[in-house]
């Protein structure tokens, strides 16, 4: 819209030029009426010559005599006539008065001056030819003072030329300075070339030509309309070429407002001062400059295009009105959305204006190129610490701010709708939802995917030392993608992530923020630090790491719970647990494991023992444990089978029961319940309970009822029997009465 209005101003002012004001005669080398003449005289003339060459003529058809030192003529014919001698200018009055003593000419009445064709343009072939439009102007009365070389008028001034026209209130005209002002109310139209165009006005408080400088200004409430587009103004300039007289320049200051309201190109524009460059034939604009708190915005109800800045430019196609390139510098503001939606809810923007759903881009320097049209934006790029937020479009959506020192928004083609964005060096991302933690990510390089039917950022893709921050929990990988509707952040090449307590690899990683889940799979490996060195922390021994893998993981990050399952494995040290399955239950120290579940640990000896007792390794299988350190207790369903120094045990439970001791977790007793049966070299024992107490190293039977079977010693049967465990002894308890008690040595 700069660049329509533009071209009216050059239109406007290339009329304006070559009108009487610019051409306005000096002052003559000779007076118009000779001295001596005071008498009445009908068909007086007088004409002035120079080398051979006629200059001025004058011409009266009477002369009425002379009065109060004033000759005064009716009918008053004058004609100039140009250095070169090839055209002339003509100025008519019904009465003309003449004072020899002030020297100054008075034309009155009916003032017409014509002037012939007094432009020049340069054809194709370099040479001058002369214009053929011819310019009148009519003034009521008009003073001319020869020793001032000044005309000067205070009536209303009516000019025309070809199909330029206009009014003013106020001439004058300097020879001297070569100046014309006009001195107030200055309205120009000029009407259109076709039927289909419409006519342009232009109005001020004043105008100045000043020919030193070959310069117009036009000051005080300056308008220009065409049709649907408007420029106002406190001051507009016109720079002229020395030579044509074409527009070279025009500046526009104090509080320059510019407004389209062309359906096909709505727009306004306000800046502290615009500057408009012609080039070499005056009609095209090569470039456009605003400068100071310059605005540009879209009037279309369906789009947003909002950028403010300190200076803009703009770059033309040649020989056409067609934007090239857009260049905006100094805290660059750019405000764009597709299609303005309702207000949801309060704006978190802190700019003016700023509505849910707007994409704010912020930059020190910003590079706006179009399509070939001219018309429609096919990149924006932002050079230097530069920022891009996403408000969104409903309250529970994440807000989105993505920053880099290199940014570049990509158009669809013949398309006002942003289709991608790519960010290089230095980039950061905070995604920030309506409720719970901000997540941070840096990386060298992004890309972001915008939704065609939302116009909202879909999909960021970021690679190149990707890092991730939530709270207390790190991650880092050589690439993610963040998918908007889903929330999910993807972590690919070597990802991992850590907090406080723990550390998880994997091949994949992903944090799904709708189910509040972290997910990992393709060789998962954990670490849990257990740095607490003062409480003792249930299966596992404080102050040494526990690790964990399986080829998938999914974890609540809200409750804590994390599964690990297929090929599933938790292990410190020598002490290892497996299974199809295991949950941990962070928060309270729980953990179950589910199918095919393999214990693996060592049995400590007696605390205290004057005798240093070898470890003892112990296996477990079943098909489910579960451990609870408020218990401290371990429980084994289905299918229990425990392998240790004592034998194999068979049952359909088994619990274990630990004791916390001075920074150690020991095993106090076990428990086993459900057809028991314990298989010992050479003895096999069956009973529905079987107790083993570490502090004693015994294990007794109850229940079925309990039964020894020895191949050497036969059966031994009773209400409960004891096995000690370091001397092979069988403690047999029938009733109360006889209490028989049956001791054997067994091989061990």
């Amino acid at each position: 819209m700069i660049i329509l209005i533009t071209v009216v101003l050059a239109v406007i002012f290339s009329y304006y030029r070559r009108s009487i004001l610019f051409r306005y005669p000096g002052k003559p080398e000779t007076k118009p009426l000779p001295e001596n003449v005071s008498d009445a005289t009908q068909g007086f003339s007088f004409s002035q010559s120079e080398h051979g060459r006629t200059t001025f003529e004058f011409n009266a058809k009477s002369r009425l005599g002379f009065k109060d030192n004033k000759n005064l003529l009716e009918s008053v014919t004058v004609k100039v006539f140009g250095k070169d001698g090839d055209r002339y200018d003509t100025i008519t009055s019904n009465r003309c008065e003449y004072d020899q003593v002030r020297e100054e000419i008075v034309f009155l009445d009916n003032v017409v001056i014509t002037f012939g064709p007094i432009s020049k343009t340069v054809n194709s072939s370099g040479k001058a030819a002369a214009s053929d439009l011819l310019t009148v102007v009519k003034v009521k009365s008009i003073k001319y003072a020869q020793k001032t070389g000044t005309a000067e008028t205070e009536d209303e001034v009516n000019f025309a030329r070809g199909r330029f026209h206009g009014k003013s209130r106020g001439l004058t005209y300097d020879s001297k300075l070569g100046s014309i002002y006009l001195h107030s109310q200055v309205e120009i139209i000029v009407d259109p070339e076709s039927p289909a165009d419409s006519e342009i006005h232009l109005k001020s408080g004043n105008l100045r030509y000043l020919k030193a400088s070959n310069r117009i200004e036009m000051r005080s409430n300056v308008l220009v309309e065409k049709s649907c587009y408007e420029t106002r103004a406190n001051l507009i300039e016109a720079f002229l070429n020395d030579l044509d007289s074409t527009l070279t320049r025009i500046d526009a200051r104090g509080d320059v407002h510019s407004v389209s309201r062309d359906p096909k190109f709505m727009l306004q524009v306000d800046a502290n001062r615009v500057s408009y460059f012609f080039g070499q034939s005056g009609r095209w604009l090569n470039r456009v400059v605003a400068q100071g708190q310059v605005r540009s915005r879209s009037l279309d109800p369906e789009l947003k295009r909002d950028i403010s800045a300190n200076r803009m430019e703009i770059t033309l196609r040649p020989n056409s009105n067609l934007i090239n390139k857009l260049v905006a510098s100094g805290d660059v503001v750019a405000i764009l959305a597709d299609k303005k939606s309702a207000q949801t809810g309060t704006s978190r923007g802190s700019g003016r204006g700023i509505e849910p759903g707007d994409r704010v881009v912020r930059s020190p320097l910003m590079l706006v190129s179009f399509e070939s049209e001219g018309r429609q934006v096919s990149l924006i790029e932002a050079k230097g610490p530069s920022s891009v937020e996403e408000l969104p479009l409903h309250p529970n959506d994440d807000r989105k701010i993505l920053s880099a020192l290199e940014m570049t928004l990509y158009f669809e083609k013949a398309s006002s709708h942003p289709e991608r964005l790519t960010a290089d060096k230095q980039v950061h991302v905070d995604v920030i939802p309506a409720v719970g933690s901000v997540k941070k990510t840096t990386s060298d390089h992004l890309i972001a995917l915008i939704d065609q039917q939302n116009h909202q950022i879909s999909q960021l893709h970021q690679f190149g030392n990707f890092n991730y921050e939530e709270a207390e929990r790190h991650a880092s990988s050589h690439e993610a993608k963040y998918f908007a509707q889903d929330k999910l952040i993807s972590l690919q090449g070597n990802p991992q992530t850590r907090d406080a307590n723990s550390k998880t690899s994997a091949d994949i990683i992903e944090f799904d923020q709708l189910q509040n889940l972290f997910k990992a799979r393709g060789n998962v490996r954990s670490v849990f630090y257990n740095r607490d060195q003062q409480a003792n922390t249930g299966m596992f021994q404080p102050g040494s790491p526990v690790y964990a893998s399986s080829d998938y993981m999914e974890a609540q990050t809200r409750s804590g719970i994390a599964k690990y399952w297929q090929r599933a494995k938790l292990w410190q040290e020598d002490q290892v647990i497996g299974a199809d399955t295991l949950y941990l239950y962070r928060p309270e120290k729980k953990l179950v494991a589910e199918k095919n579940v393999r214990s693996f640990f060592y049995l400590e000896g007696e605390k205290g023992s004057a005798k240093k007792t070898e470890r003892k390794p112990v296996t477990i299988q079943a098909e489910r444990m579960i451990y609870e350190d408020r218990l401290q207790k371990a429980l084994y369903e289905k299918n229990v089978k425990l392998n240790s120094s004592m034998g194999i045990l068979n049952s359909s439970q088994l619990e274990i029961f630990l004791e916390r001791g001075e920074n150690q977790t020991s095993i106090q007793r076990i428990l086993a319940e459900g057809d028991v049966k314990i298989y010992q070299p050479n003895r096999t024992s069956f009973s529905e309970s079987a107790e083993y107490f570490r502090s004693e190293d015994k294990l007794i039977l109850v229940g079925g009822p309990p039964r020894v079977i020895d191949s050497e010693r036969g059966s031994t049967v009773g209400a409960r029997l004891t096995l000690g465990l370091n001397d092979g002894s069988i403690s047999v308890e029938g009733d109360s009465e006889t209490r028989p008690i049956t001791r054997q040595r067994v091989a061990r």
